[in-house]
């Protein structure tokens, strides 16, 4: 038996470290966010082939630190294991620059507020020593560019070509999540190919979640998105904020590809949690999948984020309330509810369905009284419009008069469904329709 050298060692932990494209890009992207800055630019060529650049408006680094900058486990933001109870930023190992330059080619411009407009451009070998260091001029901020990225793994280096669009899809779907939940940062993804430049991602600084969870899946969806909150001490202090869509075909999914969670403002994946978003929501639309970004934040103290290196994956201590608590706030966002609108002076009722054009449904159409009255009954009519499944009859109700005439459009009145929790009747008339 002997001991492994240390470049050996290096190595083997690296490859744990950075697995494939997004992390490579996860671990610079939350070193920017760390370093407080308010714009974040992930700039990839020929979807990150042959380069990765990173650049955002941070602290920028001290030059006390650049020698030790891509060592192994140095790190500024722990100093002993129980600070982990009480950390709030996104990275605290102290192993992801020393990794990257393990698999790629790492070169960082960088300049603090006493340093810019002049700054400084560093070399690093595989094994993190700094190599070279030279005065360039640089705003405020810190820029890492990667190239050759696995270049010296031929296994790893073969995948990312051969499956490289989804390797790149993947990436999009991780900055996708941190620039929802990162507030007041401006975070875009470009990539630059051949057939010229993309944006894939692109948030506004001065933005509220919703806004920018919209800029991801699109702003059409801004009707069907629903507020899901959720705040008690009884719950063991969870809070759980964000935004679902609401469970009809046209706001949903046929796929999980836009599903957000956080937890503590770190994205990561909790497969319980997932799973019963999903399960709850398709009880009431099989057919589809949600969308939602979905915030959870616990004592910091009842969690453990240290279970792998990318840190995506956590332990809670008491899931089951957190699943209890979530399960309440999902069935009062997602549950059926009954809608009542006052009609005046209605006397026949015209259920008019909505008729789709070309597979679309029709937009709902407000529930208002026709101007004029009906010329064969003299009464006022109403009607009423709707492309939500669910709605199965509406009808008019006017209890202040006994008999009603039908017109040739009118369907069976059916019993009220809003009568058992009208206890007391209005005296106008109203037109009621169960909603989901």
């Amino acid at each position: 038996m002997q001991a492994i050298d240390a470049a050996t060692v290096h190595r083997l932990c690296a490859g744990q470290v950075i697995v494939d494209l997004a992390t490579s890009v996860k671990e610079l992207l939350e070193n920017s966010l760390d370093a407080q800055a308010t714009h974040v630019e992930v700039k990839l060529k020929d979807s990150g082939l042959t380069s990765i650049t990173i650049t955002d408006n941070g602290h920028g680094i001290d030059t006390s630190s650049f020698s030790t900058l891509c060592r192994k486990h140095w790190t500024s933001k722990i100093s002993r294991f129980e600070d982990l109870e009480h950390v709030s930023t996104f990275g605290f190992r102290g192993e992801a620059l020393s990794s990257l330059c393990s698999v790629a080619q790492v070169t960082i411009t960088t300049a603090t507020r006493d340093s810019a407009p002049m700054g400084t451009e560093l070399e690093y070998n595989m094994s993190g020593e700094l190599t070279k260091q030279t005065q360039v001029a640089r705003e405020r901020g810190t820029t890492v560019r990667l190239t050759q990225l696995f270049a010296k793994w031929p296994v790893r280096h073969q995948d990312l070509k051969k499956n490289i669009r989804r390797e790149y899809l993947r990436l999009v779907s991780l900055v996708e999540q941190y620039a929802i939940i990162s507030d007041n940062v401006r975070v875009s993804l470009i990539n630059q190919t051949r057939t010229g430049t993309t944006t894939h991602v692109r948030t506004v600084v001065q933005s509220d979640r919703l806004t920018r969870l919209l800029s991801v899946i699109g702003a059409s969806l801004r009707p069907h998105m629903a507020r899901i909150q959720h705040e008690s001490t009884q719950d063991g202090d969870v809070k759980i904020d964000g935004y679902i869509s609401q469970p009809i075909p046209e706001a949903g999914r046929s796929g999980s590809d836009k599903q957000y969670l956080s937890v503590n403002n770190r994205p990561c994946d909790v497969p319980h949690i997932k799973r019963l978003i999903n399960e709850t929501y398709r009880a009431y639309c099989p057919a589809k999948y949600p969308v939602f970004a979905i915030s959870i934040t616990l004592n910091a103290q009842t969690i453990d984020v240290n279970l792998t290196p990318d840190k995506r994956t956590i332990l809670i201590r008491h899931e089951a309330v957190v699943l209890d608590a979530l399960r309440k706030a999902l069935g009062r966002v997602l549950e059926p509810e009954e809608s009542v609108f006052s009609v005046n002076r209605v006397q026949t009722q015209i259920v008019a369905p909505s008729e789709t054009v070309g597979g679309s449904p029709v937009q709902p159409q407000n529930v208002a009284p026709e101007h004029g009255d009906n010329a064969e009954t003299g009464k006022r009519t109403v009607t009423v419009e709707t492309s939500v499944p669910g709605v199965i009859r509406c009808f008019a109700d006017d209890r202040t008069e006994p008999s009603r005439k039908r017109t040739a459009n009118s369907v069976p009145e059916p019993h009220p469904v809003h009568s058992k929790k009208l206890k007391d009747p209005p005296a106008q008339p109203t037109v009621s329709a169960p909603r989901t």
